[in-house]
């Protein structure tokens, strides 16, 4: 393995694998309540971190769950290592200690009536919608993937990224 060879180690999902030291995430001289707008991968990971640095986090979420983008992605059988990911966010910010709250919407109000000395957007992003002549079979991989609408046995994928290549 890459250990006899002397080779770098990494991981996709953790950044600081091979060089904890180097990577050490150490307290903060100050603690500060700390508001994450977003339960995707990166608003999980900043109150992870933010929670791991001695801060006060409450994480919200406008939906009923933590994922964001990785539930769709973790949909097809051989993904299944995407939705042991979100497990693994949801254990990890429950033990730190991060207040999360679900169906809560970002506004300005808010966004106030949390008192935050810090506001972290992680809101993530949203599909390109084409406009395409009979809009009523036009769906979004999302859509797809997590059984909303049925592709259907003749189907065009538009777009050759990860996420077309994979549904």
């Amino acid at each position: 393995g890459r250990l006899q060879t002397y080779a770098n180690i990494s991981c996709a999902v953790n950044p600081a694998c091979g060089r904890e030291k180097e990577l050490e995430i150490k307290k903060a001289d100050e603690k500060k309540k700390v508001l994450i707008i977003g339960g995707g991968v990166a608003g999980c990971e900043a109150a992870r971190v933010s929670a791991l640095r001695g801060h006060n986090v409450v994480l919200i979420e406008k939906s009923e769950r933590l994922g964001g983008n990785l539930i769709p992605a973790g949909a097809p059988d051989f993904k299944e290592d995407d939705l042991a990911l979100v497990k693994w966010y949801e254990l990890e910010l429950e033990k730190l200690g991060v207040e999360i709250d679900f169906k809560t919407c970002a506004t300005a109000e808010t966004v106030k009536k949390y008192e935050a000395d810090t506001v972290i957007v992680a809101t993530g992003s949203r599909p390109k919608k084409l406009s395409i002549e009979g809009p009523k079979n036009v769906f979004t991989a999302e859509e797809v993937l997590l059984g909303k609408e049925d592709a259907g046995q003749s189907t065009i994928v538009i777009g050759g990224g990860l996420v077309g290549c994979e549904t």
